[in-house]
């Protein structure tokens, strides 16, 4: 081999046409291996294709030989250091051959390559990867009996020594979030007690962490696999917990804020209309890009309905600003007391800038429609919330308070009127206690507060010369109708009145239908209409989400439209395809039947919050909610069960000095060219879920063949003493099933396997020698092992 190159035969044919002198062998176990030595060491070119991560197949998950009783690590290892260094042979690993074409002597094979998220010319095995990640999952190589990190090799001695990343997609609550938030990822990372990471994780998709934290409507938590089991992972109060962790990290000095950037220069410009969650969050997202960015926000601080319609019982002003600071420092430029419509204009914005986004939200609050409305004393909802938030002209609060309304909004009206000094507050709401549109735990605090709600009532007229003295209300039989739509049904006949000296209307939001007109674009209704995928409106380079598209929605669905603007925006001034391959089609939901078993998750309580005790709440608007304490938080994250296995909290990548990681990889496909292809497939292991009536995956000290290997390996979980996995404590008698799956035809086997007695003989041999006075028994049909190796075991085997 001169040179360092590899030799090959070249064969004549019959035809006198050269033959390939290469050599495909499909399967790296044992006899793929001594294969593969054995033509490589004969001078051909060798192709050593292995589905998994590395070669040795079932021996190297063996603990002895059998009949010799040798080191199965012993005797495998040194082949595949030979294999490895053998210059005629190429290891291809996570790979598998998927067609072949040609006739002997010239064949066309092709390989799929599956990724392993690693460079194989890179990784120089050194496993800071490892070290560095938090996920532990259960290890395949020892059947599920050990654990292993996301990132790892299969065993010490695993060739090519190259770690690999197991994936089996993204995480269900990945794909619930609107904005596909990495929550697996920020989870692993509070557990690893990395904070500022963790937050850093969050805003790469959500600039609201913070905010989100504590408002946030979490339908990531419905679909928690956790929640199949006992209850979901607290995922709102964890993003809250490594949130309020960055603020006191920035307040002791541990933390510093980021240095405050200017756009590069030359950089175009965008406008955005409104700070609500949509617009901070495409300000946030295009600043990153490198585009100069500039809010015009018609009140006089950022932040929409989260400053002036959320109370900060709910979300303090503090957090807000810290949320909007961070995006400010960016280099987002923003101007307050700017009513676009009036100075500048929609036209102007445009030639000034080369794209918009329009996100106003919904400011404006829907009118009863009922007589009395006009009346002093009947107040609008959001009018009322904006006023409320302002210290310094806070509204009057008469003693008898009545809200119309069972939203959200509603709820947040009357607890605010408590807290400014209204004697009762009573909500009527047209829905039932169960229909209520209001998150059920607001629903509770309300309650919890003494605030009545009367369920199944509508107002019919308000009473009052001049002022409010009352309502009359009637009976709602229905809400909706048969198709779900809003369709309420009145019992004419069912009176009820309420005396009150304030109504304050909390039944909707709207836009502001001046400013949708004279925007110019298309609408439906009093909203804008946009592309559902790319958010643009009907004007060239005006984009448009959020609430002023979808109407009212929660702070998440807002800051996923801002998501898809900004990404749309940035492609649509970049000359980009704006439709084709974007961040969503990259979210791949893992298959349901790789989600994780739950039979045997243990039950954990889910971590609760503190709360502020109802008579400290009443005339302040101190904060309800108090979080999660550190020693919660990390009991909470270790409810989390990994189900897209990585977590891509990209620790790895920060961790590996040589670049290796790589988390975009793809499958891909190689076609090679061989004179022969040799099959070493080894077998399939059996499901002995099959065979039911032995109990396998139900009861837990029923165990596979495979498995008793990796018990009985000093490398194993277990480190070779033999436990019983119900109670860790060690097995005194164990006994040996045999035929399980072959001479079977109910499962397709109908011919004997021939390992299976040799097999089972070797491991209750070395069973016995683990553990001294261990009673072995095997039970079979007929005894097919070599005579030469009768066991001194076999004397105790009873037959069936």
């Amino acid at each position: 081999m001169a040179n360092g190159s590899w030799c090959a035969i070249v064969p004549m044919g019959k035809n006198g046409q050269k033959k390939i002198g290469a050599v495909l062998v499909q399967g790296g176990g044992i006899a793929g291996v001594q294969a593969s030595l054995d033509l490589a060491n004969a001078g051909f070119k060798v192709y050593l294709v292995e589905r998994e991560a590395a070669i040795g197949g079932m021996m190297s998950h063996l603990d002895k030989t059998f009949p010799t009783g040798d080191c199965a690590t012993c005797i495998v290892s040194p082949k595949l250091v030979e294999c490895a260094r053998n210059l005629n042979i190429e290891i291809l690993t996570m790979s598998e051959l998927t067609d072949l074409q040609g006739e002997p002597g010239h064949f066309r094979a092709t390989i799929r390559r599956y990724p392993r998220y690693v460079d194989e010319t890179r990784c120089n095995g050194c496993s800071e990867c490892t070290n560095a990640c938090p996920v532990q999952i259960p290890d395949h190589f020892d059947r599920e009996l050990g654990q292993r990190k996301a990132i790892a090799k299969h065993y010490a001695q695993a060739t090519p020594n190259i770690f690999g990343i197991l994936k089996n997609g993204h995480s269900p609550c990945k794909v619930a979030c609107p904005a596909n938030v990495n929550i697996q990822g920020y989870v692993q990372l509070i557990k690893k007690k990395e904070y500022a990471k963790a937050v850093n994780l969050i805003r790469e998709r959500n600039p609201l962490a913070a905010i989100c934290g504590r408002i946030c409507t979490h339908p990531c938590e419905a679909k928690c696999t956790r929640g199949k089991a006992d209850d979901a992972v607290a995922i709102r109060l964890l993003k809250r917990f490594a949130s309020d962790q960055e603020v006191e990290m920035l307040a002791s000095g541990r933390l510093t804020l980021p240095p405050e950037k200017t756009p590069p220069a030359g950089a175009r410009k965008v406008a955005v209309i409104g700070a609500g969650p949509a617009g901070l969050t495409v300000a946030n997202d295009l600043a990153d890009k490198g585009f100069a960015v500039t809010v015009y926000e018609a009140q006089p601080a950022a932040g929409g309905m989260l400053r002036y319609g959320i109370p900060e019982y709910r979300l303090p002003k503090k957090v807000l600003d810290h949320e909007v600071e961070l995006i400010r420092r960016k280099g987002v430029r923003f101007v307050y007391n700017c009513r676009v419509g009036q100075d500048p204009t929609i036209e102007k914005l445009r030639q000034e800038h080369e794209a918009v986004f329009i996100g106003a939200g919904v400011t404006q609050g829907r009118r009863l429609g009922v007589e009395g409305e006009n009346k002093s004393g009947v107040l609008q909802g959001v009018d009322f919330l904006r006023h409320a938030a302002d210290k310094s002209s806070r509204p009057e609060v008469k003693a008898r308070v009545v809200v119309i309304g069972g939203g959200n909004v509603a709820v947040d009206v009357a607890r605010t009127a408590l807290r400014l000094g209204a004697r009762t507050v009573e909500m009527v709401s047209l829905e039932q206690r169960p229909e209520m549109p209001a998150y059920p735990e607001e629903v509770q605090a309300t309650l919890h507060e003494g605030i009545k709600i009367t369920n199944g009532w509508g107002p019919l007229r308000i009473l009052g010369n001049g002022s409010v003295t009352g309502i009359e209300l009637r009976r709602c039989t229905r809400v909706f109708d048969e198709s779900k739509r809003f369709s309420p049904l009145y019992d004419e006949q069912q009176r009820l009145t309420r005396e009150a000296d304030q109504i304050i209307t909390a039944i909707g939001q709207t836009s502001d239908e001046t400013f949708v007109s004279h925007v110019g674009a298309q609408t439906q209704g009093r909203y804008f209409q946009a592309d559902p995928v790319t958010l643009q409106t009907s004007l060239a380079g005006v984009f448009a989400g959020g609430d002023a598209v979808s109407g009212p929605k929660s702070v998440i669905e807002a800051v996923a439209a801002g998501q898809r603007a900004a990404e749309s925006i940035e492609r649509y001034l970049t000359g980009k395809d704006v439709t084709t391959q974007r961040f969503e089609s990259t979210v791949k939901p893992v298959p349901e039947d790789l989600l994780p078993a739950l039979a045997d998750v243990e039950e954990k309580p889910r971590a609760r919050a503190g709360e502020l005790p109802v008579e400290q709440r009443l005339g302040t608007f101190l904060e309800v909610e108090t979080g999660l304490t550190e020693e919660q938080a990390l009991a909470e994250t270790q409810r989390c069960l990994n189900c897209a296995l990585c977590s891509e909290c990209k620790e790895c990548v920060e961790a590996c000095k040589q670049n290796a990681i790589d988390h975009l990889m793809g499958e891909r496909t190689v076609e090679l060219e061989v004179g022969a292809v040799l099959l070493t497939t080894g077998f399939e292991e059996f499901d002995a879920r099959r065979k039911g009536e032995f109990g396998w995956g139900r009861y837990p000290n029923v165990v596979t063949s495979v498995q008793f290997e990796r018990m009985l390996s000093a490398a194993g979980p277990f480190e070779g003493h033999i436990v019983r996995l119900s109670d860790r404590r060690a097995a005194k008698r164990v006994a040996w099933i045999q035929c399980v799956g072959s001479r079977d035809s109910r499962c397709g086997n109908e011919y004997c396997s021939s390992i299976c007695c040799m097999a089972s003989t070797k491991q209750a041999m070395v069973a016995q020698d683990h553990t001294p006075g261990l009673e072995a028994t095997i039970f079979y049909m007929t005894a097919s092992a070599i005579s030469r190796a009768s066991p001194r075991g076999l004397s105790r085997c009873r037959g069936r």
